[in-house]
């Protein structure tokens, strides 16, 4: 296993080639060490539930439900939210904040991916919008020994039947255990083959997710609404990436022909991989 070192000094286009090509980009120091504290403190006043396969990694998903400030924060973090405009292009919509520790002594999973275009038993119908990104928040230094990300980079990219989705792998010789800081995000594609690597320190591991898709990109199967939270004040622009995880605006009425079809498209070519502004 390769380990892949911290990535500092890329710019917007080059963490955007990363996380389309490679499968994931690091965005470093995306949260500061008061926000760090902040929800290591929401972590632990929530009730986790335990993995269904180990006593060693606590999770709890739907964070969104509760509206606690904390969690808002985070689905409307400031860089997170400007570099997804720049990768999408497109209104977003978040479709779950969730948190998990990863205890020592933890074993790690199996490599799998977020997507699921028929539904699952796993993650039912959330898993089935064709474009998903999922937005790993990091509390701790990860050290490859302290439960890395394990990504084997453009494995989202195969067309074999040994990257149909559904599968799941003990290991992969092209994994790569991805290092970061506290405070750190870490992008995963949803196709991504990935998977959480063991703890084999004296300290837990703990993490926040939060998942976005384009607007356009919406289920193929109805997505259940009692993760949806009350609006209670909240800001609209956030309550409108949480008010809706089945809203799609793609139209599906193809026109084969019409003289004002566009003749470019900015994020169709590689130009969109020179955005030289630093992420």
């Amino acid at each position: 296993m390769t380990i892949e070192t911290e990535r500092r000094r890329l710019t917007v286009g080059d963490q955007v080639r990363s996380l389309e090509i490679d499968g994931y980009a690091v965005l470093p120091g995306v949260l500061d060490e008061d926000a760090v504290h902040a929800l290591g403190d929401l972590q632990r006043r929530t009730s986790l539930d335990r993995s269904s396969y180990t006593d060693k990694q606590w999770y709890r998903h739907n964070l969104q439900r509760d509206g606690d400030p904390e969690v808002l924060r985070l689905v409307e973090q400031p860089r997170i939210l400007a570099f997804l405009d720049t990768l999408f292009a497109d209104e977003l919509v978040c479709i779950g904040v969730s948190c998990s520790r990863s205890e020592p002594g933890y074993d790690g999973m199996p490599l799998h991916t977020d997507s699921h275009p028929y539904g699952s038993n796993n993650l039912g119908a959330v898993g089935t919008s064709p474009v998903i990104v999922r937005v790993l928040y990091y509390l701790d230094d990860i050290t490859p020994d302290r439960a890395p990300l394990l990504v084997v980079p453009g494995s989202h990219l195969s067309l074999h039947r040994d990257a149909m989705p559904y599968l799941r792998y003990r290991s992969h010789p092209d994994a790569v255990a991805v290092t970061c800081r506290a405070g750190d995000a870490v992008l995963i594609n949803q196709r991504v083959f990935h998977a959480a690597g063991a703890n084999r320190t004296d300290q837990p591991r703990r993490m926040f997710a939060a998942s976005y898709r384009p607007a356009w990109a919406g289920p193929t199967l109805p997505v259940p609404t009692d993760g949806v939270p009350e609006r209670n004040g909240m800001k609209e622009s956030v309550y409108r990436m949480l008010a809706d995880p089945n809203r799609r605006t793609v139209d599906t009425h193809i026109v084969n022909w019409s003289d004002d079809l566009p003749e470019s498209g900015v994020g169709l070519g590689r130009s969109r991989w020179a955005d030289s502004r630093p992420s």
